[in-house]
């Protein structure tokens, strides 16, 4: 596989309607050629199991899009990875509405190749 992780930011995303919470790391993780490596083939099985499309919607335009905005600002501007990524955590945190919703980690990555 050409494919390999460059970059990653992990955030835990809890549930505000049970009162849990939303803890966002300050930086990028550091990650050596070896983890890289095995966190790529990790994400990328999990892909090819069970793969499910999806695509960003709003009912005017997908500009609108929060998290469709966050996500294209990465794709311009690899540098904003973390500031983006945060961004994301807390759009999911806070459109957690149902009290089933389980807590998690939110990972947001690069890929080269």
């Amino acid at each position: 596989m050409d494919a390999k992780l460059s970059e990653i930011a992990l955030h835990f995303v809890g549930n505000k309607t049970i009162d849990h919470l939303l803890k966002l790391s300050e930086d990028i993780l550091t990650i050596d050629d070896e983890l890289a490596e095995l966190i790529t083939n990790a994400f990328f099985e999990r892909f090819s199991k069970s793969f499910e499309e999806y695509e960003f919607t709003h009912t005017s335009s997908v500009d609108f899009n929060e998290v469709y905005t966050f996500v294209k600002d990465i794709f311009e501007n690899n540098e904003n990875l973390q500031s983006n990524s945060q961004k994301i955590a807390q759009e999911l945190y806070q459109k957690t509405n149902h009290p089933n919703i389980k807590d998690g980690e939110l990972y947001v990555g690069l890929f080269s190749n």
